[in-house]
């Protein structure tokens, strides 16, 4: 399906009624008019979502905020995802739509290959995208030639990748992406990076996020050429981190020209029966990341349902111990702290029984060190229960009383809506 989604107001019209968006599947005689009927009419116009079957020629003369091309394993076989894609780029029209963000969705189990003309008539084409999200593709290998091609280079300035192969093609894609800034790279377990060539164009990124990355992941993007520019980072461990993986994320905070200002770290439980203190966090040294304004960390268990209740009491000791290796013992930069504690298999009025118990005073200690801290956030996954959400409230400011110049926040979020508000900023 070809899905145009059009325009939406910033926060800066708040002085307009809040719309409602609506989506309707419609016929496609219907679409033309639909689109010529909302033109003029712009409060209309920014809050319609159009699902149509295919595109139409009145819609090339329209400025579309976002455009969904997707498809399903049924039409895998006879290739739809990409007629639908050549009906809208149709290199024989002059007119082109304007598009701002793309998102390509294939399934991933069948890895999708866009072809290198395909893929190169996206990005001649449809100039006007800024953000480029793809799901369950293949990209073309590079031929001799592209890594020192001159043509005109794309304008995406973000690029979104979802279970995707990532492999030479995709290296030389980025590479190409010349005006690129932020690379969101999502839900990569499922396939291995070889990162054995480099002689891809860099991309001088100043916003990046690694959801489980590997340590020859990081390697790859973690060089002094490719963060000289980074001011955002943003790392998802599902499973525990090696050794290796830390020191090579240690190695580039403690870069002598490095701008980072923005870090996140979100870590997985993992395999039952291995502690994640056993990981030796005090690898990173954050205390010597001078630029560093915002510091997030997320730990994660909520993949420990399926550990027996005996196993349960080692987790619970994992919070505490946890926090002193990976929070800088001093700081003389960071502003704003967020700490992310999910737990899903169980209430929060339990989990909020049990923190009683922790030992707070490492983490006291060690915010009251970091001397220009503005905010603390407490981040918990969504809670019906107000009663519930007091009491937690409660119990963590009677436990922070040691730090009373600084403003205790506290944020209850999906899980999924995190996860996008991450990676679209």
């Amino acid at each position: 399906m070809v899905e145009p989604t059009l325009p939406t107001h910033d926060s800066k019209s708040s002085g307009m009624i809040e719309q409602r968006s609506f989506a309707s599947e419609i016929p496609i005689e219907l679409v033309e008019y639909i689109i010529d009927h909302l033109h003029d009419d712009t409060l209309a116009l920014c809050s319609s979502s159009l699902v149509c079957r295919s595109w139409t020629e009145p819609a090339r003369h329209h400025l579309f905020y976002e455009v969904k091309v997707h498809s399903n394993k049924k039409e895998y076989a006879s290739g739809n995802l990409f007629t639908k894609l050549h009906d809208i780029l149709d290199t024989g029209r002059a007119v082109h739509p304007h598009i701002k963000r793309l998102f390509i969705e294939a399934d991933p189990t069948m890895n999708q290959l866009l072809s290198a003309t395909l893929l190169r008539a996206c990005f001649d084409h449809l100039t006007s995208v800024h953000t480029l999200s793809v799901r369950g593709v293949r990209f073309p290998r590079p031929r001799a030639g592209d890594a020192d091609s001159d043509g005109p280079a794309p304008q995406v300035r973000t690029l979104l990748v979802k279970e995707s192969v990532t492999d030479d093609g995709f290296l030389s894609t980025v590479g190409h992406l010349r005006s690129l800034q932020k690379l969101v790279m999502e839900d990569m377990n499922r396939f291995t990076m070889k990162l054995n060539t480099t002689r891809f164009n860099r991309p001088h990124l100043t916003s990046l996020l690694l959801d489980d990355a590997d340590a020859p992941t990081l390697a790859y993007f973690l060089t002094p050429d490719r963060t000289q520019d980074l001011e955002s980072l943003t790392l998802v461990f599902r499973q525990q981190p090696s050794l290796r993986t830390l020191q090579h994320l240690s190695s580039m905070l403690h870069l002598p020209d490095i701008k980072l200002n923005y870090l996140s770290i979100q870590v997985g439980y993992g395999s039952p029966g291995t502690p994640l203190t056993r990981v030796q966090w005090k690898t990173l040294e954050l205390h010597s990341c001078s630029t560093l304004i915002s510091l997030r960390v997320v730990i994660d268990l909520t993949g420990a349902f399926h550990v027996s209740p005996d196993h349960r009491q080692d987790i619970d000791t994992e919070w505490d111990q946890i926090l002193p290796q990976i929070l800088p013992q001093s700081h003389s930069g960071i502003r704003h702290f967020e700490l992310g504690l999910h737990y899903s298999y169980e209430s929060l009025r339990q989990l909020t029984q049990r923190m009683k118990n922790w030992d707070w005073k490492p983490l006291q200690t060690a915010l009251s060190r970091w001397n220009a801290l503005q905010t603390v956030t407490f981040n918990h996954l969504q809670v019906n229960r107000k009663a519930w959400t007091e009491e937690w409230e409660e119990m963590v400011r009677g436990q922070l009383t040691a730090l009373p110049m600084v403003c205790i926040l506290f944020q209850y979020t999906d899980e999924a809506e995190d996860r996008a508000e991450t990676q679209l900023g």
